[in-house]
């Protein structure tokens, strides 16, 4: 990774990601940059970042900041805006390419992602504090459960700003239970997309915890600066793991797991 920095101004063809708000979550975001990342690399690529100013922004950024691009820095330069992402060694134009997360969702695999985020990307200061927060104990050392109900379980007011309405992931209450109850002698940090669900399991279960935050999804226009911030830090929380176990599919615990490489276990 840093024999790349070190030698990535040198390379013709330069690829910038643009994500910008309303395609797709945190972990969404993470996990295209980080598989554009491996590609740039292996094909001599100079990969940047194109800054949006979207909420996610604040609170999670690339440690190297020469990896940064605003609008202003590329608007006079020459731009191609990348439409397929197939046969890319191919490319024979020098210049920028714009590169979307949509032309990426044929090609992304999760297991070509290799290099650990955490060399990439570091939390604000400011998420360690809400960490701290958002916890009623401090806890060492911790499993984490992770279901995903979907975005039809979200609990918000303005439906229109749901982007998949009828969106519902399958899992196994009976093998979530009994998780809990195998681990009963371990601290289980319980992380859910409906407060309800969350405090059902956290009364019903005396070892597992949860955290106060105030539910949001990243992708959402409405979603205020708190529910970014408390998302984020869920996030945080996930990946100083010492397994993450996915009760239902998604691709935030996944990502979560790849900051470090850590364990990953999958119940559905």
């Amino acid at each position: 990774m840093e024999a790349y920095i070190q030698e990535k101004s040198n390379y013709d063809i330069k690829f910038v990601y643009n994500f910008q708000l309303g395609d797709g979550g945190l972990g969404d975001c993470l996990k295209f940059f980080m598989y554009l990342l491996e590609v740039c690399i292996e094909n001599k690529i100079d990969l940047y970042y194109l800054q949006n100013n979207i909420p996610i922004e604040k609170y999670i950024r690339l440690r190297n900041n020469e990896m940064y691009k605003k609008v202003d820095d590329i608007r006079m330069k020459t731009i191609y805006s990348l439409e397929n992402f197939l046969n890319i060694n191919l490319l024979a134009k020098k210049g920028y390419y714009i590169v979307t997360p949509y032309i990426l969702y044929n090609v992304f695999k999760f297991d070509n992602l290799k290099i650990p985020i955490e060399e990439v990307f570091e939390f604000d200061e400011e998420i360690k504090r809400n960490a701290i927060k958002l916890l009623d104990t401090k806890i060492e050392e911790y499993i984490s459960l992770h279901l995903r109900l979907g975005d039809r379980f979200l609990e918000i007011e303005d439906k229109k700003y749901v982007l998949c309405p009828n969106d519902e992931r399958v899992f196994s209450t009976n093998k979530m239970e009994e998780c809990i109850i195998k681990n009963q002698d371990k601290k289980l940090l319980f992380f859910c997309d409906n407060e309800n669900y969350k405090e059902m399991i956290n009364k019903k279960y005396n070892n597992v915890l949860i955290t106060k935050s105030n539910i949001g999804h990243t992708s959402f226009a409405n979603t205020s600066d708190i529910q970014i911030k408390d998302t984020i830090t869920e996030f945080y929380l996930l990946t100083n793991s010492k397994k993450i176990i996915a009760i239902s599919r998604s691709g935030f615990s996944i990502i979560a797991s790849k900051f470090k490489n850590i364990v990953y276990e999958e119940l559905f």
